[in-house]
């Protein structure tokens, strides 16, 4: 790798470090349409694993699970206690170790991902194979997060709310549903965009 591709890669790198945090601590972050809230920060994790590769993918996913974990920490909610351990577990006085695992292991994953799918396919059309790419990222961290969220703390949540494991399966299909189809949508669109435009100006790199 040349000095100028290594100085591009930093640049990106910086950069999309920047949108990550400006998105995770600002409205910008969210889109909300009625009951619908789309999350872009994670954008920059996919779009940088398909345009610099999964090292870089899987560094931007662990730091954006860092800054998940300071926003879940800072700005707690109902579901806060999945992605920190410094937010007591429903009916517990402790928070949970394994909420570390919500929070790094999707991200991580979410990093590497789009990167093979996107090889694996690119040759077609990188417009589209990005979008795909982008849908995939997405994915992998929204059924991860929800797979962890149900296996860890269904009893726990079900037992304090008083209700059947199965109507927090539900309700859990039920955000995914509405919040994630959209957000998938709108990740594969945005990440299309961003990385064919970061590709090209790797080439001139």
């Amino acid at each position: 790798m040349s000095e100028h591709s290594k100085y591009f890669n930093l640049a990106i790198i910086s950069v999309f470090v920047a949108i990550m945090l400006l998105l995770s601590f600002s409205p910008l972050g969210m889109i909300s349409f009625g009951l619908v809230t789309i999350t872009l920060a994670h954008i920059p994790v996919i779009a940088a694993s398909i345009v610099l590769g999964p090292h870089i993918g899987s560094l931007l996913g662990v730091f954006f699970g860092i800054i998940s974990l300071i926003h879940s920490t800072i700005f707690p909610t109902a579901l806060s206690f999945v992605f920190t351990p410094f937010i007591n577990v429903p009916g517990s006085e402790y928070g949970s170790p394994l909420s570390i695992i919500i929070c790094f292991l999707p991200r991580l994953l979410m990093g590497i991902t789009p990167y093979y799918f996107y090889k694996l396919i690119h040759k077609n059309s990188v417009t589209v194979s990005s979008e795909i790419a982008g849908a995939i990222g997405s994915l992998t961290n929204t059924i991860l997060v929800l797979i962890f969220i149900y296996v860890f703390f269904a009893s726990d949540y079900s037992a304090y709310m008083n209700t059947d494991k199965s109507i927090f399966l539900l309700s859990l299909l039920q955000i995914s549903l509405i919040n994630g189809v959209p957000e998938l949508i709108l990740c594969a669109i945005l990440t299309s965009a961003i990385s064919v435009n970061l590709i090209k100006l790797k080439k001139r790199a």
